[in-house]
């Protein structure tokens, strides 16, 4: 038996090293793991680190044990996952893709949680750039586009969160989950926004509420308020109305439509002269939330119209205690009660 330089045989324990090395250099996979957790611990020691090193730098070291771990574990998505992310913050975003894509692990899905959590800190350039990031890696993530789409309206970029909504749409995948609110965006940016025909708008909004298919209940009623402005403004004065009826009687309660919803139906049957019709809308307004000062000035309007000076003065009264500085509001109250001091 050979002997080391001190003329000692070898102990027991370095014998079990030996042939615990011996055994790893067999197994790819344990060794692979190995290097991915060392790199792993590297990774997060360089994040964590507080000095004066550029964090390209502090990460050389772990991306070489995460490059080592992939080389003896091609196919582990585990260790591209990680080195992906140290190609990322060391500000190799081509590598990071390229290493992502090499594997089957659905990292877009992780990419579009963190710019969900950008976008909820109101940090929409961060959160386009997560989401950049997952429609780069996967081209056909429907939900990434959507989120961008979201984003772009955020940041009043309407022809690129119109693109966006677009593809969205597009792609096979849209299995119907949020079909509906791809459509309801793409009306909104037609109809508020980008000047289109309303009869593009109107179709869009149709759509969605055909399919019935929201990411979530405010976009749902939204497409029935938007859709029933669109109509009213196209002369359409029957949807229009079903569609407001819809947001009052079904939208979620103290949802902001209903107020607003209630005070066109009354305007509208104020128009088609229908004036009992419209004052119990107004009122029905006041009931859904008494503070604003519209439903007050409508019914105050309403009663004026109709000689009702009474209640026409006590309506306009409302009006002058929520907004004092309603000058027109004023002034119909001081005709009225003129005319009322008259014997």
């Amino acid at each position: 038996m050979h002997k080391i330089s001190s003329g000692r045989f070898l102990s027991p324990l370095w014998a079990w090293v030996i042939l615990a090395l011996l055994f790893l250099a067999t197994r790819p996979p344990v060794t692979g793991s190995l290097w991915r957790n060392m790199g792993a611990v590297a990774s997060n020691q360089a994040l964590s680190a507080g000095d004066a090193v550029s964090l390209s730098l502090r990460l050389a070291k772990p991306t070489r044990l995460l490059q080592q771990a992939m080389r003896l574990n091609p196919q582990s998505a585990r260790t591209a996952r990680v080195l992906g992310y140290a190609y990322l913050w060391g500000a190799r975003e081509a590598d990071a893709l390229r290493t992502w894509q090499a594997v089957s692990e659905k990292v877009s899905e992780e990419l579009i949680r963190w710019g969900d959590i950008a976008h909820s800190r109101a940090a929409y350039t961060d959160a386009l750039h997560w989401y950049g990031l997952a429609t780069n890696l996967e081209p056909s993530s429907a939900y990434a586009w959507y989120k961008t789409g979201l984003t772009q309206e955020k940041q009043s970029h309407w022809a690129l969160a119109l693109t966006a909504f677009t593809t969205a749409l597009s792609l096979e995948q849209t299995n119907g989950a949020f079909i509906s609110s791809l459509y309801f965006h793409i009306g909104w940016l037609k109809h508020r926004q980008l000047g289109y025909a309303l009869d593009e708008a109107i179709q869009s909004y149709t759509d969605a509420l055909r399919l019935n298919a929201f990411a979530d209940t405010d976009e749902q009623v939204q497409a029935h308020f938007n859709l029933a402005e669109a109509s009213w403004k196209m002369g359409n004065v029957q949807s229009a109305v079903e569609q407001y009826e819809w947001v009052v009687t079904q939208a979620p309660v103290s949802f902001w439509g209903q107020y607003t919803a209630s005070l066109q139906l009354g305007r509208i049957f104020v128009l088609q002269g229908e004036l009992h019709a419209a004052e119990a809308q107004f009122l029905r307004a006041i009931g859904i939330d008494e503070q604003p000062k519209w439903a007050f000035r409508q019914l105050a309007s309403l009663y004026e119209d109709a000689g009702r000076l009474k209640e026409a003065a006590a309506m306009y009264q409302q009006v002058l205690l929520r907004d004092s500085g309603d000058t027109e509001a004023a002034a119909h109250l001081s005709q009225i009660e003129a005319a009322l001091s008259r014997p």
